[in-house]
């Protein structure tokens, strides 16, 4: 587009009528004089065919301004928000010889403009995406005969498609609708008879289009590169596909598909790269012979049976498989090489047996299967994952520390749900990023290592449910726990082009995915919002001990859980610190003494335990999130008093001032109430049951019972010569 012939506003002011080519720098701004609307100097450039002012700060009356210029061919308004407001017909009046119109990210709303825009009968190329335009897709523009490209994607358009809309756009090779509330119906055989048609990518946000079965078979007289139709309640694959070969790129993702999986589609398609279809009811197994395909995406159906990753082997350009999701089982066969794929997801199906040592991608979540055997590492093979999450498999043994000796980049290790064993492996070799550590429900004995403090960047970490020992080390008190504002969680971003062929395929977008117990429930969070957790999870251990003080001073963190372990003392007076605090759980341990009343600023707190204890005195004031636990959360500490416990707390009157109060007045109260009936009831039932007891003993050995009397004879004739004896003395004197 931009020749030798070329004039940049910002660098030379030659006479511009000689030039047919004009580049305004991206963001050149007021150094060029172009930060509003129209300027006069355009008048002067009757010549001027080619005109790029993309990346600028114009305003919105520069397309009238542009529009003297009769014999502009190529004019490039991109990413000029400034332009924004209702785009009209008065906009568009003077380009009779506009061949390309390029107004993406210009803020325009209101209606796409039919009259004028119709009139630019050489149009060729019309770009309007992202933009707020509504309403529907001007029938009229069927009157551009030359149009080759068509795309508003990422607008708020919302009516129905005209079915007469790409009747006669003979020329047309790419359609891009995608992301807007498009609705209706549309029928594929529209496009039958555009023999130019490379690229077509059609989807709705509103899930009000629909994609119409074809009663009639035809036989296309294009051949795809792109195909998108995902979001398009497609109940049936589209029979067109049979006849094409050149397939670049398929997404039918999100859509109602229940037939098997077409595993022709790779094999007829032999430049087949990308396939989505996600989110679907396809059913059957997958066959996948030798091919091109670098992203394969097909979770979220029920799929079953065995899946080959043989086609992949010894490739080293694959980007992702996802086949999370399904019903697929069997063992995954070992290879001769290793495997490597940058993303890997096995996500929630029913595979057993050893996971394959070979296999190395920097994304790998093999997560919900039935996977056994030791921890999976082979000699010589590099690892280097950033993302491991093997929750809720069957793996044994321990984790050996150098697999992760050399593991920088690693962010997220999930390791939870299975049977490891052997003491806490130190994952600390070198300055780490990791940010999320779950190695809960395993069987890792010893006590937590201190060189977890040194993971100073960790948000999450869970050691629950294992049979862990010791004192809580001070040193987690130093750790990150959600003070690092630049953590956006852990996105894989798989590239969606191969040197440029491709164009408008999303990026396909995963996030990690981690299970977290918070507030007495499993939730399992991704990407963003996994990076907005903090937490510290040492419950269902064996842990003794002091909490020490310094876990206070991690203000940031959201959930903090040490219940179920052995742990004593007082609960800290710096939990008062607990800004961000959401769920505190400490019940289940043998703490004592008060539980502090500062804790009641602790305004965010929405989960809160501190039951089967030793806790005494009077609770926190029933304010701010208080006022929402209920018995529950102190049940299990009989000496704990007030409100909302039904047991009163009597306080001490004292006044030593006034001399005029009476005795009882200045007597000390206790705490505590005793109910006098039950007390002497208790006492008296005591009483004769023991009675009764020694009754027994006595009628049951005969030995016992003839010393019992013997004993009582004695005392009675000791008694009886005392007593006489002491009568007589008595009467002498």
């Amino acid at each position: 587009m931009i020749n030798s012939d070329t004039t940049t506003l910002c660098t030379q002011r030659p006479p511009w009528r000689r030039r047919d080519t004009l580049l305004v720098t991206p963001h050149c701004g007021s150094h060029c004089g172009y930060h509003g609307g129209g300027n006069s100097s355009f008048y002067n450039m009757i010549k001027l065919k080619n005109l790029d002012l993309s990346g600028n700060n114009l305003e919105k009356d520069v397309l009238v301004t542009l529009g003297a210029l009769s014999s502009l061919q190529f004019l490039n308004l991109s990413k000029n928000p400034s332009i924004q407001g209702s785009f009209t017909n008065e906009d568009l009046i003077g380009f009779h010889h506009l061949e390309i119109l390029n107004l993406d990210h210009c803020g325009l709303n209101g209606t796409i403009p039919p009259q004028n825009l119709c009139k630019m009968k050489k149009l060729k190329e019309l770009d309007l995406f992202n933009n707020y335009l509504e309403g529907d897709i001007p029938t009229r523009l069927n009157e551009l005969s030359f149009l080759r490209r068509l795309d508003v994607n990422n607008n708020l358009l919302n009516g129905s498609i005209s079915l007469s809309l790409f009747k006669d756009l003979n020329s047309l090779e790419y359609i891009n609708l995608r992301d807007n509330n498009l609705e209706g119906s549309l029928s594929l055989s529209t496009f039958a008879n555009l023999s130019k048609l490379q690229n077509v990518l059609i989807n709705s946000k509103s899930d009000k289009l629909v994609i119409e079965e074809d009663e009639v078979d035809w036989v296309p007289k294009f051949q795809l590169k792109t195909l998108i139709l995902s979001n398009c309640s497609l109940k049936l694959l589209p029979k067109f596909l049979l006849f094409q070969k050149n397939l670049f790129a398929i997404d039918l993702s999100h859509n109602r598909l229940g037939d098997s999986f077409p595993n022709w589609l790779a094999a007829n398609n032999t430049m087949l790269h990308y396939l989505y279809m996600q989110d679907n009811n396809l059913s059957g197994s997958l066959h996948m012979s030798k091919n091109s395909l670098i992203a394969l995406d097909v979770s979220r159906n029920n799929l079953s049976g065995f899946f080959n990753f043989s086609w992949s082997i010894g490739r080293g350009d694959m980007d992702f498989i996802d086949i999370s999701h399904n019903k697929m089982s069997g063992h995954i066969p070992r290879s001769s090489i290793s495997i490597t794929i940058r993303m890997l997801a096995m996500r929630n199906n029913s595979f057993s047996g050893p996971f394959p040592c070979e296999y190395v991608a920097d994304t790998l979540d093999i997560s919900y299967n039935s996977f056994t055997g030791a921890f999976f590492s082979c000699p010589g093979v590099k690892y280097y994952w950033s993302y491991l999450n093997l929750y809720g498999n069957k793996f044994t043994g321990i984790v050996p520390e150098t697999v992760f000796s050399s593991l920088l980049s690693l962010n997220t290790l999930d390791i939870g749900e299975n049977s490891f064993s052997g003491k806490i492996p130190n994952f600390i070799k070198h300055e780490s990023d990791i940010r999320v550590l779950s190695l809960r429900g395993n069987d890792f004995t010893g006590e937590i290592p201190h060189q977890l403090c040194q993971l100073r960047k960790l948000n999450w970490l869970d050691l629950s449910n294992n049979f862990l020992s010791g004192p809580i080390p001070s040193c987690l008190g130093d750790m990150n726990f959600g003070k690092d504002p630049n953590y956006a969680g852990i996105t894989y971003i798989a590239p969606t082009s191969v040197e440029g062929e491709l164009e408008g395929m999303q990026s396909y977008v995963y996030d990690d995915n981690v299970e977290m117990y918070t507030k007495y429930r499993a939730d399992s969070y991704t990407g963003r919002l996994l990076a907005m957790m903090s937490g510290l999870d040492l419950s269902c251990n064996n842990l003794e001990g002091e909490i020490p003080n310094e876990l206070g001073y991690l203000n940031s963190i959201h959930t903090l859980n040490l219940s179920h372990n052995w742990l004593s003392g007082s609960i800290p007076q710096t939990f008062s610190n607990l800004k961000q605090i959401e769920s505190l759980d400490l019940s289940q341990n043998n703490l004592s003494g008060e539980i502090p009343s500062n804790l009641i600023d602790l305004n965010f707190m929405g989960t809160f335990s501190v039951a089967y204890n030793n806790l005494s005195g009077r609770l926190p004031d029933m304010k701010g999130q208080f006022q929402t636990f209920k018995e529950n959360s102190y049940a299990g500490n009989p000496f704990l008093c007030g409100p909302p416990l039904k047991k009163d707390c009597k306080v001490k009157n004292k006044n030593n001032n006034d001399d005029h109060h009476d005795h009882d007045d200045d007597k000390d109260e206790a705490w505590y109430t005793i109910d006098r009936e039950v007390f002497f009831a208790s006492f008296m039932g005591a009483y004769i049951v023991y009675i009764l007891g020694f009754i027994t003993v006595l009628w049951i050995n005969t030995r016992w019972r003839n010393m019992w009397f013997n004993f009582i004879e004695n005392i009675l004739f000791s008694s009886y010569y005392f007593l006489l004896d002491a009568w007589y003395k008595c009467f002498r004197v």
